[in-house]
């Protein structure tokens, strides 16, 4: 039976649950560590060099409509070369899904389940999203068109704050030091990184030149909802207490007034949330780097690689042993996705230049030879 193909929206929704993960927790920290109150531009600049990033990806995709990055990266460099290309991307998801799944049990360990184990936390999440993961890429944007709607309560809670929200936090503007605020731009990479898998959604969209729009509206709705979270954490409590804290944001959600007391710890409430964003994100990258493995082999159904990334995703999570080095690893992420963004694909577009003259000339050739062998005929 033949797979349906991705709507537009869909695609909008995978992006949106993939770069809203377990780094969004962490991300106000990292910000107001960096770069003070101007880590807030800092991801704005981040933002736009991601939406850079994302029109550079289509612009690739749509040079070959029918095929995955997996598939035209030997077109392209040849089958050695490639394959070589070709697994060192899926070393990169690897290492990026091993980050998430780290980040996400150690903020478990210290938010809810002191007492479990890492090992219990990591483990049970990459096997629930393994369930999941092996059924395709359409029961999941189906699955995240639900996840998406449950962000809402991070935007409604805004007005509420307002009582205690401070505008003076983020004055003076743009008073770091330029080595300072582009650190933070790249230390926000990978709380907000995950659009590289547009160029593996691509092929399975169902109106080709709807892809950069829907890419567009999701990087927009990421941007807003970042930029929203990272402000009502600055201006609700101050910018030296986000950058003490590890987690602000849950601290941040104590300030929000319940009406009658009808809600007791709501900062629960809002972490669990997190965690279904936490999930959808795992889920898409095991699903990605699965399907991106099965294309290296020629193997139809990808769902056979899942479990064994997750394995590795497993013992690879296990060997930092603390925040810090897990930190260390977040900044090898975001390096490997620079080298992504401004190095290969850039690279790919050149060749891709330099192969399309030949390629027309080879056509035309082909035509001549069609009307030649037509003519002699009649």
């Amino acid at each position: 039976m033949r797979e349906r193909r991705l709507l537009a929206q869909e695609i909008t929704v995978l992006l949106i649950n993939t770069c809203i993960g377990s780094g969004l927790i962490t991300l106000p920290n990292i910000l107001a560590k960096t770069a003070g109150s101007d880590g807030l531009w800092a991801l704005c600049g981040t933002l736009i060099i991601c939406a850079f990033a994302v029109v550079m990806f289509v612009t690739l995709i749509r040079k070959f409509p029918n095929d995955s990055m997996t598939k035209f990266i030997p077109k392209l460099l040849g089958k050695p070369l490639g394959f070589i290309c070709n697994s060192l991307i899926a070393l990169y998801f690897l290492h990026v899904t091993t980050v998430a799944i780290r980040s996400f049990g150690d903020i478990v360990n210290v938010v809810m389940l002191r007492r479990t184990p890492l090992e219990v936390v990591m483990g049970s999440m990459l096997l629930s999203c393994s369930i999941l993961a092996r059924n395709g890429i359409q029961p999941i944007a189906r699955t995240c068109q639900i996840i998406a709607f449950l962000l809402l309560p991070f935007i409604l809670i805004a007005p509420l704050l307002l009582p205690v929200f401070e505008f003076g936090e983020f004055l003076p503007l743009l008073h770091s030091s330029r080595e300072s605020f582009l650190n933070a731009m790249m230390m926000s990479i990978f709380s907000i990184s995950g659009f590289e898998i547009v160029l593996f959604l691509g092929p399975t969209l169902k109106e080709k030149n709807k892809l950069l729009p829907a890419s567009l509206i999701g990087l927009f709705i990421v941007g807003l909802f970042t930029v929203t979270i990272v402000a009502m954490t600055f201006g609700t409590l101050t910018v030296n207490q986000v950058a003490r804290l590890n987690y602000p944001l849950i601290e941040m959600i104590k300030y929000v007034p319940v009406p009658l007391l009808l809600l007791e710890r709501i900062e629960l409430i809002f972490f669990a949330i997190w965690i279904s964003c936490a999930y959808s994100t795992i889920v898409i990258l095991l699903n990605i780097n699965a399907q991106h493995v099965s294309e290296m082999f020629n193997i139809n159904r990808c769902k056979h690689f899942v479990l064994p990334i997750a394995l590795l995703a497993f013992f690879l999570g296990r060997i930092p042993s603390n925040t810090l080095e897990v930190s260390k690893y977040v900044g090898y992420s975001n390096i490997m996705w620079i080298v992504l963004v401004f190095g290969f694909i850039p690279l790919l577009h050149l060749i891709v230049k330099i192969k399309e003259p030949k390629s027309k000339n080879n056509k035309n050739k082909k035509q001549k030879k069609k009307l030649i062998a037509k003519s002699k005929q009649k």
